[in-house]
């Protein structure tokens, strides 16, 4: 009646200790969130960014999620630029087209890769506060 494991299969598993620091650090980013007072659709796309960076995270490592994260912050930033073109009726040069999409992109690069930093620190604080008292930590 004794089942072999099998070595390839990985288990999620997470102390009470960790869950509740996640649970503290989730808590802070809301609070966090909550004052930049945004609206509906920002409260569906801020958290859901970083946890798909988060889950990216945890099951490719920093590179994916850097890559991913820098990614959807030019898209986004695109888009919101793109909406507000629409919004106010405006008809740019195409060569200003050209210089105002690299800029954006660049600066949707730059919130996404800032992003990243935070929900990096935040892992590398909690991991660490984790291990605090273990005997082989």
């Amino acid at each position: 009646m004794s089942e072999t494991v099998d070595p390839e299969q990985h288990r999620l598993q997470f102390g009470l200790r960790k869950v509740l620091l996640w649970t503290a650090a989730v808590a802070f980013g809301l609070g966090l969130l909550s004052t930049l007072k945004p609206d509906a659709l920002g409260w569906v796309v801020y958290p859901g960014w970083i946890a798909t960076v988060l889950i990216l995270r945890w099951n490719f490592g920093s590179k994916v999620a850097a890559l991913a994260s820098v990614a959807f912050g030019m898209l986004l930033f695109a888009v919101v630029c793109g909406l507000e073109w629409a919004a106010n009726d405006m008809r740019p040069h195409p060569a200003e087209v050209v210089v105002i999409a690299v800029v954006c992109s660049l600066l949707g690069g730059m919130i996404g890769f800032v992003l990243l930093l935070l929900i990096e620190t935040a892992c590398r604080i909690i991991n660490r506060l984790d291990r605090i008292g273990q005997s082989d930590g």
